[in-house]
């Protein structure tokens, strides 16, 4: 009798535990990607190495990691809210990426989205402004069913960062100053 009411009691307990995972799976949504260091004078590209991660919900700051050496990062966002999320630390320019995740998709599943961010060192003296605004805006789109970012903003975004990243190349130029070498190449 002790036994039956001991494996009852297990399976009561492995069933809610299952209960409640299957309730998470559709309520989170997944942001995974690359951090990569680009030369913004010859586009050479490489990984981007440990970089700061700040993730704001609403004002609110949620969560702040650094990715992995690889540059590599990963986390998920609790559906139902707004994020702002900071890509760069203080090695890099800061690229904002906002995520709206307040329209919630009919059936709960997991949702996921990879999103590769190019970033790139400061230079001294020049204001990104072009980058004070969110480089990429993301939000669940009903007819793909998905998370998708905007990528009519993400073009202008693009269109006003190459406008920066040349007058950051004359600035530099009129200064005399060589670039500064990527972040990983400083720690080396």
């Amino acid at each position: 009798m002790k036994k039956n009411i001991w494996t009852l009691c297990f399976i009561a307990a492995a069933f809610a535990g299952f209960a409640q995972k299957k309730e998470h799976l559709g309520n989170y949504f997944l942001l995974q990607g690359q951090l990569l260091y680009v030369d913004p004078y010859n586009q050479e590209e490489q990984t981007a190495g440990s970089t700061e991660v700040v993730v704001y919900q609403g004002d609110d700051i949620y969560v702040v990691f650094d990715s992995k050496e690889t540059g590599k990062y990963e986390f998920y966002l609790p559906i139902g809210h707004i994020y702002t999320i900071s890509y760069g630390g203080k090695q890099y320019v800061n690229k904002k990426v906002i995520v709206d995740a307040t329209t919630s998709p009919r059936e709960k599943k997991p949702r996921s989205m990879r999103l590769d961010i190019g970033l790139f060192s400061p230079v001294e003296g020049f204001v990104f402004t072009s980058l004070e605004q969110p480089f990429v805006k993301i939000a669940y789109n009903k007819e793909y069913d998905e998370f998708v970012p905007d990528f009519d903003h993400t073009d202008q975004m693009m269109k006003l960062l190459d406008k920066d990243l040349k007058a950051a190349k004359k600035s530099r130029s009129k200064s005399g100053k060589p670039s500064k070498p990527s972040p990983n190449e400083e720690n080396k």
